[in-house]
């Protein structure tokens, strides 16, 4: 049986990024209506955003015995997101050219 791929019989839909963007407009609506978020500690959390992708460095290693550096790459990252948000999801069609 090597060699033979494993081919599923429906697509697999991934809903990617629909809600972050609802997510960071609400946000925005509050801080516009004066809305003050909660603070936690000694200050407030992060504003809703996503941050962009980039190459990292990282010591992979054991703490005691010999360690390297290791270049990873981060995809972007959504911070402070509120997932659960059920706002109008917005889609924008993208045309080849």
């Amino acid at each position: 049986m090597s060699g033979q791929v494993d081919v599923p019989k429906e697509p697999r839909v991934w809903l990617v990024g629909e809600r972050i963007g609802a997510s960071i407009r609400k946000y925005r609506n509050e801080e516009r209506q004066n809305e003050y978020r909660e603070t936690s500690g000694t200050h407030a959390s992060p504003r809703p955003h996503v941050r962009r992708a980039h190459w990292h460095h990282f010591w992979a290693g054991p703490k005691t015995g010999e360690q390297k550096l290791v270049l990873r790459w981060l995809p972007p990252i959504p911070v402070n997101v509120d997932e659960d948000y059920t706002g109008p999801t917005v889609i924008h069609r993208v045309s080849g050219s």
